[in-house]
Order: C-alpha cells, then sequence, then structure tokens
C-alpha cells in the first residue's frame, strides 16, 4: 500500500491525470493466493550494506528518483 500511494503521490505531483481518486488499503487475508505470504517480507538490506561498503537511500528516495525520470520521459 505505501509504495502504490507515494507512485500517486508522486504522479499528481507530476501533473499526471489519474482515473484513481482514492487508494484502499488490502489487507494480505482478503486476497487469497495460493502461495502462503509472510506476514512482514521486508528486505533488510543492513548486511548487504557493511559487506559492500555502501550506504543506501530510504526506499522512498530511490522511488522517487525512478519515477522522475519516468515521468520526465514521458513528458519529452
Amino acid at each position: 500500500y505505501d509504495y502504490a500511494a507515494l507512485v500517486f503521490e508522486e504522479a499528481r505531483k507530476a501533473g499526471i491525470p489519474l482515473a484513481l481518486n482514492k487508494l484502499n488499503a488490502v489487507p494480505t487475508t482478503a486476497y487469497p493466493t495460493p502461495a502462503r505470504r509472510p506476514h512482514n517480507s521486508r528486505l533488510n538490506t543492513e548486511k548487504f550494506q557493511q559487506n559492500f561498503a555502501l550506504v543506501l537511500p530510504d526506499w522512498q528516495v530511490g522511488v522517487k528518483r525512478m519515477l522522475n525520470e519516468l515521468f520526465t520521459t514521458i513528458a519529452i
């Protein structure tokens, strides 16, 4: 939900018209799938950052960068 909400928020800021007015959070339990999903499947990047001596930006920063690039490409 948070990822989708960020994408729609950035699209609105960029002036991209959206057919969606409201985004609803849907719990995993309300959307049954054949595969069982873990309750918390976020990726922990601490070991990766330590092993490669990297400092990764917060996920929102990366998503905003990618969207900005996409939105700029769309406008051309």
